[in-house]
């Protein structure tokens, strides 16, 4: 259990994170949305909880794939 740090919006070249099944609770860090060049993002099977619309919108615009849980 923990919350995803703030820190992996510093990995500015990250092209694919997969955090599935880690058991991570919490926010959806906003500096989630800065990673340009992220096209896969996986999320399931977390108890993370709100995404801020920057981060969707971000996301959206990079045309990543994205697999969140349901909230």
């Amino acid at each position: 259990m923990g919350k995803l740090p703030n820190w992996l919006g510093e990995l500015k070249n990250l092209k694919a994170l997969d955090l599935s099944n880690n058991k991570f609770e919490g926010p959806i860090p906003a500096s989630l949305g800065t990673l340009q060049h992220l096209e896969f993002l996986s999320l399931l099977e977390n108890e993370l909880n709100g995404i801020s619309q920057i981060v969707l919108d971000n996301f959206l615009n990079y045309k990543t794939w994205m697999f969140l849980p349901i909230i």
